[in-house]
């Protein structure tokens, strides 16, 4: 959409696992925020549960479908509309 951007990002192995990825993916959804996006979308190996779990965490509302050979996630930007059936499945899961 015209609102939309593609997410990139790489942490290098010896930073990773000290929380870089997740300082970065809130500072890119708060700028994301700022400038009206409206939603980001990344491409990620299958089997990447580990960088699925960040973005559904930092982009709740996250959803996923397949392209070719890689999962490409559309992370909303901003707060969803949920309902409490949605944040009780969210907090529990």
């Amino acid at each position: 959409g015209p609102r939309t951007a593609e997410l990139a990002l790489e942490v290098v192995d010896d930073w990773q696992r000290r929380g870089v990825g997740r300082q970065l993916l809130a500072a890119l959804h708060a700028a994301a925020e700022e400038r009206g996006w409206t939603a980001l979308e990344a491409r990620v190996l299958p089997g990447n549960d580990r960088v699925v779990r960040m973005l559904r965490a930092a982009f709740p509302g996250t959803t996923a479908c397949w392209d070719g050979d890689a999962v490409v996630l559309a992370c909303p930007v901003g707060l969803p509309e949920i309902g409490p059936e949605d944040l009780l499945a969210a907090l529990v899961s």
